[in-house]
């Protein structure tokens, strides 16, 4: 199924922006990010942005099949409006209402609309 494929593919997209919001390359190391550098963390703004939009399409897309998929689209538009506002680390770190938890909570949703396991 397409949609499916199309799932795994931003779940990967999200998986990796996330990863570059915690750590990052500085020379020939990964550090963990202090984000003290702005210029950075705007620049995974930017790319978290971009995956949202996809993410909330395919999320909509869903909703037609399970309604309550809606309600992830429009949790994740709170917690991205609160990335740009400048509250990033709370809205994109492992806290309870950021970005990072309700995508999770909906991919493992969508997971088991269609039966299928978590890999990897």
């Amino acid at each position: 199924m397409d949609m499916i494929r199309k799932l795994g593919e931003v779940n990967d997209e999200i998986e990796e922006v996330m990863t570059q919001w915690r750590v990052r390359e500085i020379g020939n190391a990964t550090v963990i990010n202090n984000h003290q550098d702005l210029t950075y963390d705007k620049r995974m703004s930017r790319g978290l942005c971009r995956v949202h939009n996809k993410v909330e399409k395919l999320l909509t897309d869903l909703s037609q099949y399970s309604p309550h998929f809606k309600y992830y689209a429009e949790l994740l538009n709170i917690t991205l409006r609160g990335i740009l506002d400048e509250c990033a680390y709370k809205y994109v770190d492992k806290r309870l209402a950021s970005h990072h938890n309700v995508w999770y909570v909906a991919y493992e949703d969508w997971l088991r609309l269609f039966t299928l396991e978590r890999v990897g």
